[in-house]
């Protein structure tokens, strides 16, 4: 089993409380940690915190309300309890965000290593190991090991006494260069100024970058600029929450009383909502309600869709077109598990897109065209990405043999 111990012991130099509960954009320092942990197969955490600060008491009451196995322990001699011999502990220090290619160089790794960088003047933030390196304040090793910290005193920096006996023991030393951190592959987060570093090229290189090309031209550099400010309104999440199943109700109602128009709107709204709401929440390790909402603002949207169908449609062709929305429908939840960065994916259908074409067609007067074309229109992507996906795996078999 993998561990992962997360540090909390540390307090921000302007009595802000623990360095791990710095705030980013998108939630604390700790909540970053512990996804990345899980990403890479951790099965439990546990939080290192000699003082125990009420705001991670609060927040593993909270983890494990949902299910997630996470524990605090006050000192290196309580960390035994909680592993056995066999086990797999990854440690990450205050303040440390390690990204990108640690998750691959750590999924094929069997054995006990340490990751530093050359010594440098511009890396003294980090421990000197030797006059050659310098530790990044991330390492595995086996939990067996833990024992050997069972001594150390209470005020010793557990992070420290771990490196030094991960280095006794031989671990091997995964170097990470100076130009690879400039990109990003880690982030020391030690005061409210790294992290305004780090936002700023977060927020120039934002990580999410997929979906259509509605999504990526339109909705994701909004969002760029909205989530932060979002971040720093209080219970803002609820209120997007709010908003998307609102503007969902609404859509609903509008379509009941015959405002085609308005209510394609207010889908279309409710789509935008919903997929702000799930990226405000994207870092969370507990996405339960993210999932309710997905599937209660897609469920509003078919609802509005198959009444606006049916005051749209005259008795004759009424059952007709509403077998061609099942089509459509169907189309989309297929299209959402295939063109995965597929030379297709600018133009994959999404709810968003297909409701804003139904609207452009509505106002051409051209309603019951623009559904049968959305059905055409999801279906040739089905086909033509799965002619595409066909052919590369031809192509890997080839070059296999």
């Amino acid at each position: 089993m993998k561990i992962a111990l997360i540090s909390v012991a540390k307090d921000d130099p302007s009595g802000k409380g623990p360095i791990g509960f710095l705030p980013l954009f998108d939630g604390v320092i700790v909540e970053h940690q512990l996804l990345w942990a899980v990403q890479l197969g951790a099965e439990r955490i546990i939080f290192l915190s000699p003082s125990m600060p009420g705001a991670l008491l609060q927040y593993v009451d909270q983890l494990k309300d949902d299910g997630v196995a996470a524990e605090i322990v006050r000192s290196a001699a309580d960390l035994m309890q909680y592993a056995t011999a066999t086990d797999e502990v990854i440690f990450i220090g205050d303040g440390i965000l390690p990204r990108g290619e640690f998750l691959d160089i750590l999924a094929d790794n069997d054995r006990e290593l340490i990751f530093v960088v050359d010594n440098a003047e511009q890396y003294s933030d980090f421990e000197l190991i030797d006059l050659n390196h310098r530790w990044l304040g991330v390492a595995t090793i086996q939990a067996s090991r833990l024992a050997e910290l069972a001594d150390v005193p209470d005020d010793w920096d557990v992070g420290s006494a771990l490196l030094r006996v991960a280095v006794q023991a031989g671990a091997r030393r995964e170097s990470i260069t100076g130009t690879a951190i400039a990109n990003g592959i880690l982030a020391f987060l030690q005061n409210d100024d790294h992290i305004a570093e780090f936002e700023q090229k977060r927020l120039r290189n934002p990580e999410r970058v997929e979906g259509n090309f509605l999504s990526r031209f339109l909705f994701q550099p909004l969002q760029n600029r909205l989530i932060p400010k979002l971040w720093r309104m209080r219970s803002s999440a609820i209120y997007v929450k709010v908003a998307c199943v609102g503007t969902g109700l609404f859509g609903v109602l509008a379509a009941w009383f015959g405002l085609t128009g308005t209510a394609l709107i207010l889908i279309f709204l409710t789509s935008v909502i919903q997929d702000l709401s799930q990226n405000l929440t994207a870092h969370r390790p507990v996405s339960k309600g993210r999932k309710w909402l997905a599937s209660g603002a897609l469920m509003l949207a078919t609802l509005g869709l198959v009444l606006i169908v049916k005051n749209e449609s005259s008795l004759s062709i009424l059952w007709p077109n509403i077998v061609v929305l099942i089509i459509v429908m169907a189309s989309l939840w297929l299209a959402k598990f295939r063109g995965k960065d597929g030379v297709l994916d600018l133009i994959k259908p999404d709810i968003s897109l297909i409701i804003l074409l139904f609207l452009c067609f509505h106002l051409l007067g051209l309603f019951s065209v623009g559904l049968n074309v959305m059905a055409l229109f999801g279906m040739a992507f089905l086909i033509a990405d799965q002619i595409i996906v066909s052919r590369a795996e031809e192509k890997r078999l080839v070059s296999a043999d």
